[in-house]
């Protein structure tokens, strides 16, 4: 199996002209003759959503780490898709009824070709069967492993689409917007990932000669509707009153679950434990030494469950927040309060989130509809922000030896999260850096961070003409102080506010956001910024952000 894979992979460079072979006379006699750097064969195995293998693959790649060239940052910078920017177009997708298809660029970084001015010569791979002893490879093209590889292969990618009329989002490089000529009501949206991207239009004559145009142009595949694209499983579903996709990574969690041995342990239904607040884990002394796997260990599993929270699961973000902040020097307890995040996840793998049009099937449960508060149905983006003022077990220290109050502890946890199709497209964590005086600052901080979340999405919007950006976006808050200071009201104990939070009243000035109150009880955003002691309050928030996908419909 492997020879096959790599006489493949051998055989397509070979096709693609990535290189010319040289004696090695042939390369002593070049004139400044630059160093041979080697290359190496490595070897993968693809898998599906579910991790199950799927194909095995042979890579001939260039050890870039050993080229002599000093590059800056600049020079080697490829942009890729941002996954706020994915759940974007994908939400835009369902709003316009379409669902998204996917493509995939055959040995991406092997069509560039090199510029005049870098000259790189490699040695084939150790042992290669194809080769000739004592000969080297003067590329054309470039080769994966090179530092400037995804810099050249982004240049071309772009090159080709704007070749057809596309233009780029000046906003996100990644996504483009193009028409097909003598079709000016029908765009098609593009956003790609290095050599992975998806598409849409309403019309599929235009989606046709989108993959005309562009396979004249590059070796691709079209793969049709996304199922699996960057580490995450749609799941689509069209039925009589609209459409819905659900965007989850059950595969991924249960990956992780084996890995840490926690595939046949008990489910729980919170990530948080009852009584145990993750700051209240004791710390390993100072002067104790760490074991180096312990905290490599420890490591791993936190960008594990932050690239989980990153992706399609934003109710891991208080324990990922708080957990990771023990990176450095964690503790036995801090290890067993992520693997409890794991038994969460082990009970929960299949929730995800949901956009969708209009309707969704019979018998499917109304709270996974209702979590963009009050317009369940509404098109336009909607912010919700939230913040948890002081200790998360909500103490109140005597000033006793044994019941002192860490600052670290005393610095509020604030979210901020925006809505688009029924479903999240944006959210963040974060805790403030300096501790808030009172329950309104806080939650100014929380707004203020909203705020950048929208600006941020508004601009995109405005790049893709779309019409969300007509009229202020909603910000619901549920501290009423804070909206009232957003609208201008006057308070002398606000006086020491930062100048950045004052951000907030220019944004509402200038008609970009419009904020509102709303009940504490029915802001989604409370789930970013505690830990939640009711197990029912917690499912009751996850079913609105993070619902199972709804049964029913046509799946696709």
């Amino acid at each position: 199996i492997w020879d096959e894979t790599y006489n493949k992979e051998y055989d397509g460079l070979t096709k693609l002209d990535t290189s010319e072979v040289l004696t090695k006379a042939q390369y002593e006699a070049l004139p400044n003759r630059p160093k041979a750097i080697p290359t190496m064969c490595v070897l993968t195995i693809k898998v599906d959503e579910w991790n199950r293998p799927v194909r095995a693959k042979s890579r001939i790649v260039v050890l870039g780490n050993l080229e002599d060239r000093a590059w800056t940052k600049a020079d080697c910078y490829a942009p890729v898709l941002r996954q706020d920017s994915l759940r974007l177009l994908i939400s835009i997708a369902v709003q316009v009824g379409c669902v998204a298809k996917q493509g995939d660029c055959k040995n991406a970084f092997c069509q560039p070709r090199l510029p005049d001015d870098e000259v790189v010569i490699v040695m084939p791979p150790p042992g290669c069967p194809r080769s000739e002893p004592f000969t080297y490879w003067k590329l054309r093209k470039t080769l994966y492993g090179l530092r400037r590889s995804p810099r050249h292969w982004y240049e071309n990618f772009k090159k080709h689409l704007l070749s057809i009329g596309f233009k780029a989002c000046a906003h996100d490089p990644c996504i483009f917007l193009g028409y097909r000529p003598g079709y000016p009501n029908d765009p098609i949206y593009i956003g790609c990932y290095v050599d992975d991207f998806i598409y849409f239009s309403t019309d599929r004559r235009v989606e046709e000669w989108f993959e005309a145009s562009l396979a004249s142009r590059l070796s691709v595949d079209f793969m049709g509707p996304v199922c699996w694209f960057l580490g995450i499983y749609f799941h689509w579903s069209v039925n009589p009153e609209g459409m819905w996709v659900h965007l989850s990574q059950a595969g991924f969690v249960h990956a992780l679950l084996l890995k840490y041995e926690l595939d046949r342990a008990n489910a729980v239904k919170t990530p948080y434990r009852s009584g145990l607040c993750i700051d209240r884990i004791p710390k390993p002394p100072l002067d104790a030494p760490l074991d180096p796997d312990f905290v490599q260990r420890y490591q791993s599993l936190m960008g594990c469950i932050t690239w989980l929270f990153t992706s399609t699961r934003p109710d891991l973000g208080v324990s990922m927040k708080l957990l990771s902040t023990h990176t450095h020097r964690p503790g036995p307890g801090h290890m067993e309060a992520g693997k409890h995040v794991l038994r969460y996840l082990k009970g929960s793998s299949e929730r995800g989130l949901l956009y969708r049009s209009v309707g969704l099937p019979t018998g499917t449960s109304e709270l996974s509809g209702v979590v963009s508060y009050p317009f369940c149905d509404h098109e336009d983006p909607i912010g919700f922000c939230d913040s948890n003022w002081g200790p998360q077990d909500a103490s109140h220290p005597t000033g006793e030896a044994d019941d002192t109050l860490d600052v670290e502890e005393a610095r509020s946890l604030q979210g901020a999260l925006i809505v688009r199709m029924g479903g999240a497209i944006a959210w963040k964590e974060m805790r403030e850096k300096r501790v808030s005086r009172a329950t309104c600052e806080a939650e100014i901080k929380s707004l203020d961070e909203c705020t950048r979340l929208v600006q941020a999405l508004r601009l995109v919007l405005e790049d893709l003409g779309m019409s969300d950006i007509d009229k202020p976006t909603l910000i619901y808050n549920d501290n009423q102080g804070s909206v009232e200071w957003s609208k201008g009201w006057a308070n002398r104990r606000m006086r020491h506010m930062n100048l950045r939070n004052m951000a907030v009243r220019d944004a509402c000035e200038h008609r970009e956001i419009d904020i509102e109150h709303i009940e504490g009880e029915l802001n989604p955003a409370d789930i970013l910024t505690k830990e939640h002691g009711s197990a029912e309050k917690f499912i009751s928030l996850c079913e609105l952000l993070v619902p199972h996908h709804p049964d029913g419909g046509v799946r696709i």
